[in-house]
């Protein structure tokens, strides 16, 4: 008797713990669910600065600064900006250059035309001078054909580079920072192919650094037309310095906004996503250098996009150590009263947020 009660004991346990994860089981599945569609920074951990973001037929493709390494400018690619896969690189170690010798940073692949990709990069030349370049490829992924020369130099320096298209014109722009002790972002015409300077165009300053918390430098510009303005966004103060309080940089990115392509263009006047300084626990500090771009809903162009930051940062008391600077991806807003955009929360984040 007491065996046979023992073999009943079990079956109704058994029958019992089947009962409740019959009831439990949807609900585990909505949490597995939830939990693969959340993404949480860096979604490249490691040193990928400088981020330079293209969409091209639903795929994101992502260039960034690779310094002095004999493999020049990375390239991930990605579907959801937040999962990336390495796709090679811009000038692999048999690219022969010419004229650029080392300081490989800064690049950006964009789609300038048919069957046409342009790279716009940094790099030092024989003397020592940064400059500007491009090369030209028909895929974003290459191979990359330099031009053979600066497309731009100055004797000060000139660095980050960035290309527009204006659709209202048909006009090709360039804008890129004069590397002077107070900088400014300068902007010029190009020629349809993107792969020269328009003889005789004006090349104009857009704005200098004129705000304190801009330490004197402005750099990294990226161009979006939304609202019926153009909103130039640009990093402020010293990317590469512990300057903040408690392990911290004051790098941060804000925005200009014009009604034409050269301005004149209007600050906000403050950042937009910068070091959450009281906070220990956000774990990121100097997010900037940054790409700011689309994001279409099941790749249909047609619809309204939402929109995203993609950009590096530190981690908080590393600045200017190893790992160096992750990259990272956060919301962009185009849809306040103001008409002025808003990035993430007005800081990194550094928790789960939901994938795009």
């Amino acid at each position: 008797q007491k065996l046979a009660f023992a073999q009943m004991k079990q079956k109704l346990v058994l029958v019992v713990w089947v009962c409740f994860w019959t009831v439990l089981s949807p609900f585990a599945a909505l949490t597995t669910a939830a939990a693969a569609g959340t993404y949480t920074n860096p979604v490249i951990a490691g040193d990928y600065p400088d981020p330079g973001v293209l969409l091209y037929k639903g795929v994101y493709y992502a260039a960034t600064t690779s310094g002095n390494a004999p493999d020049r400018f990375p390239i991930h690619t990605s579907t959801n900006l937040a999962d990336w896969t390495p796709r090679g690189y811009v000038f692999p170690r048999t690219t022969s250059l010419t004229w650029a010798k080392a300081n490989f940073w800064a690049p950006e692949i964009h789609h300038v035309g048919p069957d046409r990709f342009n790279v716009y990069y940094v790099s030092s030349d024989a003397a020592g001078l940064l400059c500007v370049g491009v090369a030209t490829a028909a895929h974003p992924l290459g191979p990359f054909k330099d031009i053979g020369k600066p497309l731009v130099s100055n004797p000060s320096g000139y660095i980050d580079p960035t290309f527009f298209h204006d659709d209202a014109s048909g006009r090709n722009y360039l804008y890129w920072k004069l590397n002077t002790a107070v900088s400014s972002i300068l902007a010029q015409e190009l020629t349809a192919d993107g792969l020269a300077i328009v003889a005789g165009s004006p090349r104009l300053t857009m704005f200098t650094s004129n705000l304190a918390w801009e330490g004197g430098i402005v750099e990294a510009p990226w161009m979006v037309f939304m609202n019926k303005f153009y909103y130039l966004f640009y990093s402020g103060n010293n990317c590469c310095t512990s300057n903040g309080p408690n392990g911290t940089s004051v790098y941060t990115v804000s925005v200009a906004r014009a009604s034409h392509p050269l301005g004149p263009f209007t600050k906000i006047g403050k950042p937009l996503l910068q070091t959450q300084y009281a906070n220990p626990a956000s774990v990121f500090t100097g997010p900037g250098h940054c790409s700011v771009v689309p994001f279409y809903r099941n790749n249909d162009t047609k619809t309204h996009p939402e929109w995203y930051i993609v950009y590096h940062a530190w981690d908080r008391n590393h600045v200017g150590k190893s790992p160096g600077r992750n990259m990272l991806t956060d919301k962009a807003f185009f849809g306040t009263k103001d008409r002025w955009p808003a990035l993430s929360n007005g800081f990194p984040s550094y928790k789960p947020e939901p994938t795009p």
